[in-house]
């Protein structure tokens, strides 16, 4: 299921609202995001968008990794929640005809708790209660450890452009980038944007330049 709602494209101002959802009639899998924008168009020379993406999605049979010891029959499986926090930011500035500026940022946040895990018997029951054995909670522990994760990533760039001549333009262009993994649930995205930040940071710098000419 998709669902988009927009006003005036040719406004000043333009406000978004999409939806999209996946959901088996059974109540085994969701998938479900919501996205609203809100875009700023200020004449010719200044253009400003924001978009927030927050997505809840469950999967009642997601494979889960067991201990490396164990020898890798049966499949275990289990029931993953999973909670998506996303922003993107983008400003672009026409200085000139010539010259522009783009800035960009987008921090990201997934987390995932899982539950009621199961050794998978056999996938093709048409029963669904049939394909699988559920693995007690005093259990879980012999079989896999904590599948739980937690995982952040913020990423920017900023790009300046130059067409010094007819068809032929100069980039520069500094990438930022930090992520973090834990193999733990962290709640909310406030408590995970904390950690995140706190991550150390890779800088990339990058020169591009073309030439056009006419044989």
């Amino acid at each position: 299921t998709s669902v988009k709602f927009n006003t005036d494209k040719a406004r000043w101002v333009m406000w978004t609202l999409q939806y999209e959802g996946t959901h088996n009639t059974a109540g085994h899998l969701s998938m479900n995001a919501l996205m609203p924008a809100l875009s700023f168009r200020i004449g010719n020379h200044v253009f400003l968008s924001g978009m927030l993406n927050y997505a809840w999605n469950m999967d009642d049979m997601q494979y889960v990794p067991r201990l490396s010891y164990l020898n890798s029959r049966p499949f275990l499986i289990g029931r993953m929640d999973q909670k998506t926090y996303g922003m993107t930011l983008d400003v672009q500035v026409n200085v000139t005809p010539d010259i522009s500026l783009q800035l960009y940022g987008a921090p990201f946040t997934s987390t995932a708790r899982f539950s009621e895990f199961k050794r998978m018997t056999d996938a093709s029951a048409d029963d669904y209660a049939n394909r699988f054995q559920m693995i007690p909670a005093s259990e879980a522990g012999k079989w896999l450890e904590n599948p739980d994760f937690s995982f952040n990533e913020f990423r920017s760039n900023f790009v300046a452009r130059w067409e010094y001549m007819p068809g032929s333009t100069l980039y520069f262009v500094w990438e930022h980038r930090m992520s973090d993994r834990q193999d733990r649930y962290v709640s909310g995205w406030g408590d995970n944007l904390e950690q995140m930040f706190g991550q150390p940071a890779v800088n990339t710098f990058m020169v591009k330049l073309n030439y056009w000419f006419n044989l």
